[in-house]
């Protein structure tokens, strides 16, 4: 097996990258609003397969280049720019060895890995806000629970935020390999734990807050499942809907199980809050 790059277009190349997970493409960076670069393991004589698959989902495919590095993300300098939020500070770095010595009391470090999310991301960055409101509210959160963890950078601001225990998984071990690495980086006595798996792992528990920055057509289908993981009374954080598929989510998280409390907009993308009747 060999790592893969490809730049892929189309006019609406941003939302339309969300349909690349399907295909097991594991990190991708938006270069403009038409266009995508992505990354994806693969053995050389699939390649053609791999390009008819992006021209079935409607992009223009360029040149397939086969990388040495396979921890592509952090070739990208764009990652590597630290955001700024209110009571939070993203700062991506390339390797352990670039943590700084006095380290910013804001700050959750990243190392952009193949599980991605470094904040960047439209989805990301909206999670990231509707967390801090909920700080700024004077939220009481004793528990957590992030559903496709990714990076950890979630897990870690919630548990960095509300000083809660957080239950954190992926169905990627990439990703879950990643979030481990991000964990040990953060000097703060964070617990959190890393679980392989989804929602069913956590049958019988219930969490003052879940985080789910996944895509909407997973989030509706679990929703019987994401309801009996919030506590009565407790709040859900819905991230990942292209705006497209917005008003499907808020169908399926309405009253009477569901009270709407916020929406956040940017670029395409949506995230929403949502508090369990109680």
């Amino acid at each position: 097996m060999a790592w893969w790059t490809v730049t892929l277009s189309s006019p609406d190349a941003e939302p339309r990258s969300a349909w690349l997970d399907s295909l097991g493409i594991v990190a991708i960076q938006v270069v403009a609003a038409d266009q995508v670069r992505c990354c994806f393991e693969a053995e050389k004589d699939t390649i053609a397969g791999w390009r008819t698959n992006f021209e079935a989902l409607g992009f223009e495919v360029g040149e397939i280049v086969e990388q040495k590095e396979s921890n592509w993300p952090q070739q990208c300098s764009e990652l590597l720019r630290p955001i700024e939020f209110s009571a939070l500070k993203i700062v991506p770095l390339v390797s352990q060895s670039d943590l700084p010595k006095e380290r910013d009391p804001k700050a959750i470090y990243i190392i952009p890995g193949l599980g991605f999310g470094t904040g960047h991301h439209e989805s990301t960055e909206l999670a990231l806000k509707l967390l801090e409101r909920l700080h700024t509210d004077g939220m009481s959160c004793t528990s957590a629970l992030d559903l496709g963890t990714g990076s950890g950078i979630l897990a870690l601001a919630a548990a960095k935020l509300f000083g809660c225990k957080v239950e954190a998984c992926d169905i990627d071990p990439y990703a879950l390999e990643n979030a481990s690495d991000n964990l040990s980086i953060n000097s703060q006595s964070f617990e959190i734990n890393l679980t392989k798996g989804s929602i069913g792992e956590f049958s019988g528990a219930a969490f003052d807050l879940v985080i789910a920055n996944i895509y909407a057509e997973v989030l509706i289908d679990l929703e019987p499942q994401i309801q009996m993981a919030v506590k009565p009374g407790g709040v859900l954080l819905l991230s990942g809907i292209m705006s497209s598929l917005a008003q499907q989510v808020e169908e399926r998280f309405k009253p009477p199980a569901w009270l709407p409390e916020r929406l956040e907009k940017k670029s395409g993308w949506c995230a929403f809050l949502v508090r369990r009747s109680a």
